[in-house]
């Protein structure tokens, strides 16, 4: 997903904003914010469709929010990314970190270059570098 340019055509249920570095940020009109959430989504983030950001949430640099994920009072510092239909709650998400698909993070404090498997729930610290592992039934 490229980001929007500013002579970009704009979707007919899109709202346009411009931040003060000239980039441009599209919403849906029909977006609502919370009136107490502290929301940050920094330059060149990417935000798949169906995303719920709440509470105190930042999203950095270049992560990545897959579609359908809930991101409640989090950090994805840059370059994270977190897959598909997953949940992320009061946790910080490494640099360069990868969330598998389907993920209930809670409560987490995970490392750089941390890489999960799908279907995973990750609690607790989670050290740099760290690969956890999927669980296969058999």
């Amino acid at each position: 997903m490229k980001p929007p340019t500013p002579d970009a055509e704009l979707p007919p249920d899109r709202l346009r904003h411009h931040n003060p570095d000239g980039e441009v940020v599209w919403i849906t009109s029909s977006a609502t914010v919370e009136p107490d959430a502290n929301i940050t989504i920094e330059p060149g983030a990417q935000l798949g469709v169906n995303v719920m950001l709440s509470g105190d949430t930042t999203i950095a640099e270049k992560a990545e929010v897959g579609n359908s994920v809930e991101v409640i009072n989090s950090t994805l510092k840059e370059g994270a990314r977190v897959g598909d239909s997953s949940t992320v709650i009061n946790s910080t998400v490494g640099e360069r970190s990868h969330i598998g698909q389907g993920n209930d993070v809670r409560d987490a404090e995970i490392g750089y270059d941390v890489v999960s498997g799908v279907g995973e729930e990750i609690t607790g610290v989670i050290e740099d570098e760290a690969v956890i592992e999927t669980k296969i039934a058999v």
